[in-house]
């Protein structure tokens, strides 16, 4: 009723209703503004990528399967962490592993019928199921990780010397992982024919990549291939005089044998004995490589690790392998 009193009075009170209606129209444009409420978005998981690959000949076309560390199950392979695949060039594609990582890891290759094929020979691999162990100070290290024969056989020692002395399990990492150090200077000492005792088969390639650049490394890289040759020649021997063998059985036998008192004397295993044996007192650079199309022997290795870098791809200058340099 006030406002019908005086004209000038009723201009004041519309200004100021417009006024305070632009204030409760700014007040209501901030509440629309708060961004709804709901689940807060999950970061992406960090994982680690591993690179390398299963060596006998390099095996293309292999399956990958890393375990977790476990000293209660066989083999001490636990629940399966990352399985990835090598490709045509035998180098591992997709594999990551979870950050923070946790290891020690079994990492195995194993081998499909039709499908997995020894770059060396163009043929199915003679050894099938290959495995070695990824470390903490390898992951840090960024480099190609291998397994081989050899890393097959240190494992599978350290496995067997690293249970308590009363047989149950309980082992920590840290012992496994001394364990194996153990393992694979015996491996080295024993079946390493002719391997300087200074070469870590967990980490040196068996093959030429682009961390295999100088002489030495090379070096150490045809003395390890060499030794893997060798020691898949001889199992493919002793696999050949035995029933119902495999070459993967003899190398099980093998690191039986040397877990059980660490010299080779065919008292474990089933394919080990003074007969078969008999194949470990050949020259070793004139073994037949198996399945090897051009017949070539382990007297061959330095011209076939240089060969087979058409197929793996690497670019690193082998000169020296095929010159005589080493």
């Amino acid at each position: 009723m006030i406002s019908f009193l005086v004209n000038g009075f009723n201009k004041r009170v519309s200004i100021l209703a417009i006024t305070l209606g632009l204030g409760l129209s700014g007040c209501g444009s901030d509440s629309d503004s708060v961004p709804p409420t709901g689940p807060t978005p999950t970061a992406p998981a960090q994982t680690i990528s591993v690179s390398g690959g299963g060596v006998k000949g390099p095996l293309a076309n292999a399956v990958v399967t890393v375990y977790t560390f476990d000293p209660t199950k066989a083999g001490f392979k636990g629940a399966v962490v990352a399985t990835a695949a090598t490709d045509g060039t035998a180098a591992i594609t997709g594999l990551s592993l979870p950050s923070p990582s946790t290891p020690p890891y079994i990492m195995e290759f194993t081998s499909t019928p039709g499908v997995t094929t020894d770059i060396t020979t163009g043929a199915y691999p003679v050894i099938t199921t290959m495995r070695t162990v990824i470390t903490q100070e390898m992951l840090d290290s960024g480099e190609q990780i291998y397994a081989t024969p050899l890393t097959t056989v240190a494992t599978d020692i350290a496995v067997s010397n690293a249970a308590d002395t009363n047989g149950t399990p309980g082992i920590q990492a840290d012992e496994f992982k001394a364990a194996l150090a153990t393992a694979a200077s015996q491996v080295v000492s024993t079946l390493g024919f002719g391997m300087d005792g200074s070469i870590d088969i967990f980490s040196t390639p068996p093959l030429v990549n682009s961390a295999t650049v100088t002489t030495d490394q090379q070096a150490d890289v045809a003395a390890y291939r060499t030794a893997v040759e060798a020691l898949t020649a001889i199992a493919y021997q002793i696999n050949s005089q035995v029933t119902g063998a495999s070459a993967d059985t003899v190398l099980a036998d093998f690191a039986a044998d040397l877990a059980d008192g660490g010299v080779i004397d065919g008292s474990a295993g089933t394919t080990l004995d003074t007969n078969t044996l008999q194949v470990l007192k050949q020259d070793p650079a004139s073994l037949p490589i198996p399945n090897s199309p051009t017949g070539q022997t382990v007297a061959d290795v330095q011209a076939i690790l240089a060969d087979e870098t058409t197929t793996t791809g690497s670019t690193t200058d082998t000169t020296d392998l095929t010159d005589g340099t080493i």
